[in-house]
Formats: structure tokens, sequence, C-alpha cells
């Protein structure tokens, strides 16, 4: 019996029906560390809350209107910096700048020492 088969037995027919590549995503939003984008997401969330009015909070609505706007800022500053990252099978979370840098160096030079140091990022 295959693996679907068991699943179909165990789980209602709906719930099987609903799992399938169409419904996993195969991306995700990023922004790499020590990026010019993390910079300036960093600063634009500095800058607006800073900027925030938070004196006059004398209700719960007051309060709400605030956390709101809070929101608002970290979704604005998100949503203009972040990048779509497609996943793949060769998808690695741990690649980072230094890698990419030092596979390139090799790639340009074809020199042993930039292997062993592509390697050793690696």
């Amino acid at each position: 019996m295959r693996i679907d088969e068991e699943l179909m037995e165990i789980w209602p027919n709906e719930v099987c029906d609903s799992i399938n590549e169409t419904n996993i995503d195969n991306f995700f939003w990023s922004i790499s560390k020590d990026s010019e984008e993390e910079k300036n997401f960093t600063k634009a969330i500095t800058d607006s809350t800073l900027a925030l009015d938070t004196s006059n909070i004398t209700s719960k609505e007051d309060l709400e209107a605030v956390v709101q706007r809070l929101a608002s800022i970290f979704n604005k500053a998100w949503h203009s910096q972040a990048k779509k990252k497609r996943i793949t099978k060769h998808s690695k979370e741990w690649w980072n700048q230094m890698c990419t840098e030092s596979l390139n160096r090799y790639r340009n030079t074809g020199d042993i020492e930039h292997w062993r140091e592509f390697k050793s990022n690696t």
C-alpha cells in the first residue's frame, strides 16, 4: 500500500484533496543580515517610531490607534525592503554574501587559495 493510500484511509478526503503542490508557497520574503536593506529597514522603523505621537493616550481606543500605526510602520518598512526569494531544492539558509563573494572570487581567478577560502566559508 502506498503512503498516499494510507493517508486517505486515516484522513478525511477533503483534507487530502486540499494538500497539493499548488497550496505550498515556494518563496519567502527576507532581508539579508548586514545588508543595505537591513540598514534601511532599521532606519525607517527608528525614524517613524520616533515621530509617533504617544503623548495623548487617554483611552483604550487611543492606545489601539497608536498600536495600529506602529504595526503599519513595521509593515511598510518590511514591504519596502524585503526581497522575495524562491525556495528550491538547492536553497541553503546558511548561504550569505560572504559565500557568494568568495565563490565569485574563485570563479574569476581559478586560484586554489580562493577555492580554500570559499570552502572555509561554506
